[in-house]
């Protein structure tokens, strides 16, 4: 997988370094490119998870650029290190990984596989409108191709923002049967031949912290609508 994530990211790293450089701001230093890159524990876990996130909250940033295989090992030693924001995305992501089975004696982070609609950002940000829109029709290309390549069994997108909904929307209403169908709590089950059967969407864990102190039973009762909608 590693090897097919590699050749699909080194045929667009130029691309999208053209595509930062037309349209960035003049003050703008865009992170280095969130790549993936899969362990052996995602291979051997028993479901297969991916969860898609908005963008990350400060990557490298440093000169010069990575090749795809700096940015693939920056990844693969993040995730080993197990240093991870202790905040409501990642609790919500082990909370998920043990509902569908991965064991809890597995560090889940590695056995499930976590990446973001906007392959950058700037400042811990989101890029500029400018950047943004000109960039992420090529991220959700990109993020297709990834699926295609890791073959999770249940993809999980996690945002609300009107601006990635925008473009998601934009992206797949160009194929056959795309739909975006609303079953409970808050959560959607998103449809096209592009994404597998058991992808939903979700808004961002951090929204369930501000539930007074609630985030337990919110996640839970949004994990509980999640499994019951499940085809394996």
């Amino acid at each position: 997988m590693n090897e097919l994530l590699a050749l699909e990211y080194d045929r667009h790293l130029q691309t999208l370094y053209k595509l930062i450089d037309t349209n960035k701001e003049v003050n703008e230093q865009p992170s280095w490119p969130f790549f993936m890159c899969v362990s052996n524990e995602y291979i051997r876990a028993p479901k297969k998870l991916l969860v898609v996130g908005q963008e990350t909250y400060g990557w490298n940033n440093n000169e010069p650029r990575p090749c795809v295989k700096e940015a693939m090992d920056l990844y693969r030693g993040f995730v080993s290190s197990n240093n991870f924001h202790n905040s409501p995305f990642w609790w919500f992501r082990q909370m998920l990984a043990e509902r569908i089975g991965i064991s809890v004696s597995v560090p889940y982070a590695e056995a499930s596989l976590w990446t973001n609609l906007s392959k950058i950002d700037v400042n811990k940000k989101r890029p500029s409108d400018q950047l943004f829109d000109h960039t992420m029709q090529f991220f959700i290309q990109l993020l297709v191709h990834e699926i295609d390549i890791v073959k999770p069994d249940i993809v999980l997108i996690t945002t609300a923002n009107g601006k990635y909904n925008w473009h998601m929307n934009h992206y797949f209403s160009q194929y056959k049967n795309w739909a975006k169908k609303h079953l409970e709590s808050s959560v959607y089950q998103l449809h096209s031949e592009k994404l597998p059967l058991n992808t939903f969407q979700i808004a961002h864990p951090n929204s369930l912290r501000f539930k007074k102190g609630k985030f337990t039973d919110k996640a839970n009762s949004i994990l509980d609508v999640i499994e019951r909608n499940l085809t394996m």
